[in-house]
């Protein structure tokens, strides 16, 4: 059983892929120099030594997970932002 923390983070990563999967849909195709650049980094980290690509991987694996995490307390933010919004909507309409 989850608590709420963990069934949070599993919702907001599960609406952020459904987002991410729409935006690649309207704009599947990567730039040439975006393939370019990726197939240039994939055969640098292949021509390291095991040491050095291994702590590489590390280091983008790290850099992934922040850039995950920070996604997700961005949508939350925003989330809250939105909801913060309706509410004093609501409120100036009520004062009407």
């Amino acid at each position: 059983m989850w608590n709420l923390d963990e069934l949070r983070a599993f919702v907001i990563g599960e609406r952020i892929e459904m987002l991410l999967q729409e935006q690649n849909k309207k704009n599947p195709k990567k730039s040439k120099e975006e393939i370019e650049i990726l197939d240039k980094g994939e055969s640098y980290l292949k021509s390291l030594d095991e040491d050095t690509h291994y702590i590489m991987n590390k280091y983008i694996d790290q850099l992934f997970s922040n850039l995950a995490r920070d996604e997700a307390f961005l949508y939350v933010q925003g989330f809250c932002d939105g909801v913060k919004i309706v509410n004093g909507l609501n409120q100036l309409n009520k004062i009407e």
